[in-house]
């Protein structure tokens, strides 16, 4: 550190000590005004040591891509936050360019600590800048080759996958377990619910809530494999905790349950599928958010969706009898959910054949 550095620090700090002795004596009604001069003071002087350690070059570098670089650039290449390089470009517009590294302290919510990082981004070197939306569309063609076992927990081995000639999808809700089975050539053997008695369920003991479950594995068809969708909450609240809870001790037991086999065969039956499995396959989301899949259900009945499921009449025919579309829309999902499993692992042919025309149509 230089003598001139050295004697400019010290004088700071005495200025800084006689300031706090001559504002401890001021009246009560102007300690206010005192503590804000007081901050400006310690953040103009802590601004100026700060400067005085930046190197020439630097100085150069980092006032030249300030009065030069758009709001994009600031964000896609300096990694400067969206608000931060609004403000610097509004604050160059309304000024003028920036004459020396002091200037930015009088743009808004710089302070000290941000004046640091923003230096030390603006003098490093500039991230490649994307193109177009290439940056996007590669984020997108990344998620969008996930492969389809990534989406199960655990992940279903391919051996396994090859053996397997029947699958259950279930819905576990606060007032049933909703099921389709359907076998590998998409032959829709069961559509239906179990319903569990009483109403209040999350008051439920566990040994009673394995006994619901043992009871709802026994009226289970037998299947090859089971999958279970993993529900998402986005905002739980405590007034409904109880009920989620319950769902979550019934999953856990059925999962028991359902993999009774699994110490000798080393192989599980139940797999968690998350919700995104459905919603990328069939295109199920508007905004960001999901949509209902009865529009699909629609062009299965009437057989006008690109792969063939075959159904007894009787299985539609209670499907419409269903008392609400709530009803309706937990057996549409449990049946797409099923459709989309064997395209995916078998019927991979079938499903890209034009899936996506028939959806858009």
């Amino acid at each position: 550190m230089t003598i001139q550095k050295l004697v400019k620090r010290i004088l700071n700090r005495m200025h800084i000590s006689l300031f706090r002795q001559e504002s401890s004596s001021y009246p009560h009604h102007r300690q206010g005004q005192d503590q804000f001069a007081y901050r400006c003071f310690v953040s103009k002087s802590k601004f100026q040591e700060i400067t005085d350690d930046v190197k020439f070059e630097d100085e150069e570098k980092i006032l030249n891509r300030l009065n030069n670089f758009t709001s994009e650039q600031f964000r896609h290449q300096m990694q400067v936050t969206f608000a931060l390089s609004e403000e610097l470009c509004k604050h160059r517009e309304a000024n003028g360019p920036y004459l020396t590294l002091l200037d930015l302290k009088k743009v808004k919510s710089v302070g000290p600590q941000r004046f640091i990082e923003l230096c030390n981004r603006l003098k490093s070197e500039p991230l490649e800048a994307p193109s177009g939306n290439s940056a996007k569309k590669e984020r997108i063609k990344q998620k969008s080759e996930i492969p389809a076992e990534k989406y199960f927990t655990p992940e279903p081995d391919s051996e396994f996958l090859k053996s397997i000639s029947t699958v259950t999808s279930l819905a576990v809700c606060i007032d049933g377990v909703y099921y389709t089975h359907m076998s590998k050539d998409l032959k829709v053997h069961d559509w239906n619910h179990i319903a569990l008695p009483g109403s209040d369920h999350h008051k439920l003991p566990a040994f009673q809530i394995l006994q619901q479950a043992l009871s709802i594995v026994d009226k289970l068809p037998k299947s090859s494999i089971y999958l279970n969708e993993s529900s998402f909450h986005r905002k739980p609240n405590p007034a409904n905790m109880p009920s989620l809870i319950f769902i979550a001790q019934l999953q856990m037991a059925l999962q028991v349950l359902l993999n009774k086999d699994l110490k000798e065969t080393q192989q599980h039956k139940v797999f968690a599928v998350k919700n995104t499995f459905i919603i990328k396959a069939l295109d199920l989301r508007v905004g960001g958010e999901r949509i209902s899949g009865q529009h699909i259900i629609k062009l299965i009945e009437d057989e006008q969706y690109h792969d063939k499921v075959s159904m007894d009449p009787e299985l539609w025919q209670h499907y419409h009898m269903l008392a609400n579309q709530i009803l309706r829309e937990r057996y549409s999902n449990c049946l797409l959910m099923a459709l989309v499993f064997w395209q995916k692992f078998v019927n991979k042919s079938l499903s890209n054949e034009g899936g996506t025309d028939m959806l858009n149509n």
